[in-house]
């Protein structure tokens, strides 16, 4: 006999999925900690396929890195994952790749290579092709493009004290 009253909406899985990522999520690193990314990778998009129109949801890269005794982690997550539709969706996903109970500490974007993550999918997963295939190529593309525009911006071998020292040896020897 069903005992589910029918004027109870059934829980949101997925709902529940979001709350129990909160739930699990660490304010600082501890021995015992995962760590965990995700991000929107893929924003939603609809394509035209001649007299067809395609809706694509947003896919979502998710990693998990095992717990270390003292960072830093290495560069490769333990699991990873790209999640369709929602961040619902993804949080259930992260929760699926960690033991059940597991503290989280959540990375932020530029913690983490999500291009190398998403290389890991390109590379691992067979059943991604087509647009999704070449939508995760883009975004690695995008990301490498981000990464280096964040170290050009942040990082220079020019060095004030060397440039001087240049300047007045060459200025003696060159005149102008």
């Amino acid at each position: 006999m069903d005992t589910m009253n029918p004027t109870t909406p059934s829980p949101d899985p997925q709902q529940d999925a979001l709350q129990e990522l909160a739930r699990r999520i660490a304010a600082h690193w501890t021995p015992d900690c995962w760590f965990a990314f995700v991000i929107e990778a893929l924003p939603e998009s609809i394509e035209q396929e001649g007299e067809d129109t395609v809706h694509h949801p947003p896919h979502f890269l998710v990693g998990v890195w095992e717990p270390v005794p003292a960072p830093p982690l290495g560069q490769l997550p333990n699991a990873a994952a790209i999640v369709s539709r929602t961040a619902q969706h993804a949080a259930a996903e992260l929760l699926r790749l960690v033991p059940k109970d597991a503290k989280l500490l959540m990375l932020r974007r530029e913690d983490v290579n999500a291009a190398l993550i998403a290389d890991m999918i390109l590379c691992a997963d067979s059943t991604l092709d087509g647009y999704y295939r070449s939508a995760l190529e883009a975004f690695v593309v995008t990301e490498r493009e981000r990464w280096r525009a964040m170290i050009a911006s942040d990082y220079t071998d020019r060095d004030e004290g060397f440039e001087k020292f240049k300047s007045a040896l060459f200025g003696k020897l060159n005149p102008d």
